[in-house]
């Protein structure tokens, strides 16, 4: 059964970040965590089906270019075919990954439990971005003449990292808030037993 938690205006969350009383956390703080976590959750897929959309167009538009981003040759029997295949592959699983974080934000976002692996996989990711921005930082200068499409990767990158980011932090805030509030129902019943 899903655990479902309100809050009330009288709900002590402190504990919720180390040194914070509920006069730093208060409800108004806890809906904006909320509705931030709803909106990066579908900011998080909306970014992956961007991503999944991108090398669909790469591999109609421009297949020869991609082919020697990859090192492929696209002379060999199938080698088109291959690589779409593999790239779209790769893209899907991509997706799926980014809507299982969505997902997860979402329902964390409404109250409904979540599990744990969705904040793993998002920390991976934000891992993940954080190395790609800085190997596109040190490459700049090798990608010099694509410098449009350098730019605009960098900050599709940077704009899903900070997404990312802001999806990890507001559900740590949460999930402290309710532990916090948890602890809070169980106190009185403790003493009356």
């Amino acid at each position: 059964m899903a655990e479902h938690y309100e809050v009330t205006e009288t709900a002590d969350l402190a504990g919720c970040l180390p040194g914070q009383t509920h006069m730093d956390y208060s409800l108004q703080q806890y809906y904006r965590d909320q509705n931030t976590l709803t909106v990066v959750g579908m900011g998080t897929a909306a970014f992956g089906a961007w991503n999944l959309l991108r090398i669909v167009l790469l591999l109609c538009a421009q297949p020869e270019k991609l082919a020697a981003l990859l090192n492929l040759d696209l002379d060999a029997p199938y080698a088109r075919f291959a690589m779409s295949l593999v790239l779209l592959f790769y893209m899907m699983i991509f997706l799926g990954f980014r809507l299982y974080i969505a997902r997860g934000a979402i329902r964390e976002a409404n109250g409904r439990k979540a599990g744990f692996f969705y904040l793993v996989l998002s920390a991976c990711f934000i891992f993940m971005f954080t190395a790609g921005l800085i190997s596109q930082a040190i490459h700049f200068r090798t990608f010099f003449e694509n410098r449009e499409n350098v730019i605009a990767s960098i900050l599709m990158d940077l704009i899903s990292l900070i997404t990312l980011i802001q999806l990890f932090l507001s559900a740590i805030r949460i999930r402290r808030a309710r532990r916090a509030m948890r602890t809070q129902d169980e106190t009185p019943h403790a003493k009356a037993g």
